[in-house]
């Protein structure tokens, strides 16, 4: 009989102990859901700087993010400063048209119409890669992997490099066969590339693309390719938006493929105007167009209509919009506009988060991991700030 009851006390305990679990659970996820609809309704106004990042020469330079560390670069060198704008590394080299991929820890700067590829990380120059043709365009994996597109004038090859230099893949690519390499997308393992080739035939413009994957899954394929789609148009951009999601972007659609092990469609999106500007983060796709539909609805009144989709292509927004941007950027937790010298921000449920009119021209703004901050690079500085 007391064996029982002990028995029953401990069945009883152990339900409440699940019950308190379960509210805690609860309470904490209401607690989160609120801060979320909060933080999405934030309106700043100004902006404290947290510090000033030291730069020492005056020539104009291009700058890129990686986590929170600051990437610049020019044809003269490159440069690599930490969350605090500590110097880590600079490098010194002759570049005519430099261009860079960031993905994970490792940073790629290519030598467009050269034949120069210089790959980094947070501790300096890694490799220095001297490619046999001509480089046109070029990404960088997780783990240093480089994947290059060249060409010697007629046939064009697509490369990929181990961090060392070593060459793993080359791929050649002909107008007759396959077609024009117009862009590339490499993923976050180095394993999948996703090729976009112009290809004319009989007087006719298609798109292929085509997948190849130099993993398990490729290599019992002809060619490493693990699927091929073709199109009546133009796909003159494909990107990997996530480790197993590529976006393709064509004049009149834009596609979503999952290539999990062989590539499938999951998403295809007609697009009724033609695209201003393009953003993409892992969460969302956004594209700017001309406002064809100006009229005196309050709703839709604007220069310029903004749409966001999730990578499932929900379309999630659509705003109407005046202002005249040059350089817009979508972050985790913000679509970024701004020109010369004003910077709008908005919230991804289209609500406005940040207007600000600068004293001095604006170079670049890049965002930062740690909410609310970001880079500002103007004329006479370079600055980590936090909108207040």
């Amino acid at each position: 009989m007391l064996k029982a009851a002990k028995e029953k006390l401990k069945q009883v305990g152990t339900i409440s102990r699940f019950r308190l679990i379960m509210y805690v659970g609860i309470a904490l996820l209401c607690i989160l859901l609120v801060a979320g609809i909060i933080g999405q309704r934030t309106f700043y106004d100004s902006y404290t700087v947290v510090n000033v990042i030291e730069n020492n020469d005056n020539t104009l330079g291009n700058y890129q993010v990686t986590g929170d560390n600051l990437i610049k670069y020019s044809r003269n060198g490159a440069s690599y400063s930490d969350k605090n704008g500590n110097p880590l590394w600079n490098q010194a080299f002759e570049m005519q048209e430099p261009r860079v991929d960031v993905r994970g820890d490792y940073i790629a700067i290519g030598d467009i119409g050269s034949s120069q590829i210089r790959l980094f990380n947070q501790s300096g120059q890694v490799s220095e890669i001297h490619t046999e043709s001509f480089i046109e365009n070029l990404k960088v994996a997780n783990q240093g992997v480089v994947a290059a597109v060249l060409s010697d004038g007629e046939i064009n090859y697509i490369n990929l490099y181990d961090k060392d230099g070593t060459e793993l893949v080359s791929i050649k690519a002909s107008p007759e066969k396959t077609g024009y390499p117009i862009d590339i997308a490499l993923s976050d393992d180095g394993k999948n590339l996703a090729v976009s080739y112009l290809y004319i035939q009989e007087g006719g413009v298609t798109t292929k693309i085509v997948f190849y994957n130099f993993g398990t899954t490729g290599q019992e394929q002809a060619d490493n390719i693990i699927g091929t789609f073709e199109y009546d148009q133009l796909f003159p951009k494909v990107e990997f938006v996530n480790s197993s999601e590529v976006a393709a972007y064509g004049e009149s659609e834009f596609i979503i493929f999952s290539v999990k092990e062989t590539p499938e469609i999951t998403a295809e999106v007609p697009l009724a105007a033609e695209i201003e500007s393009i953003f993409s983060n892992s969460k969302y796709i956004g594209f700017v167009f001309k406002n064809e539909e100006n009229n005196d609805e309050a709703s839709k009144t604007g220069k310029y209509k903004l749409q966001v989709y999730a990578t499932s292509g929900k379309l999630r927004l659509e705003k109407y919009f005046d202002f005249d941007y040059q350089t817009i950027i979508g972050s985790e937790q913000e679509i970024i506009l701004y020109n010369d010298y004003q910077c709008v921000m908005y919230h991804y449920n289209g609500k406005e988060k940040f207007n600000y009119t600068f004293e001095n021209k604006i170079r670049n703004i890049l965002p930062l991991e740690a909410q609310n901050r970001f880079i500002l690079v103007d004329e006479t500085s370079i600055q980590k700030i936090k909108l207040n």
